[in-house]
């Protein structure tokens, strides 16, 4: 029976994981929210769901190239950052 402890085991850390990758989630959103004061419409959109979407390699580095930019362009404006 070792083998079946073994797979208990494992699915409780698997449940885990993806308890945390929730948390960390609404943690996200939590933030979103205050970045977006008022308009409700965009985090109500992106909870909709309980469930981890996955990844788009494209739209994260996209992502990471924009925030680059916007940090770039911050602290010319702004010597002091």
């Amino acid at each position: 029976m070792a083998g079946q402890e073994e797979i208990d085991k494992n699915k409780q850390l698997v449940a885990c994981v993806e308890t945390r990758q929730i948390v960390l989630r609404r943690l996200a959103d939590t933030i979103l929210f205050y970045l977006f004061k008022m308009q409700n419409w965009i985090p109500r959109r992106m909870m909709l769901e309980y469930r981890i979407h996955d990844i788009e390699p494209e739209t994260l580095r996209r992502t990471v190239e924009r925030a680059s930019d916007l940090n770039r362009e911050e602290h010319r404006l702004n010597p002091l950052l």
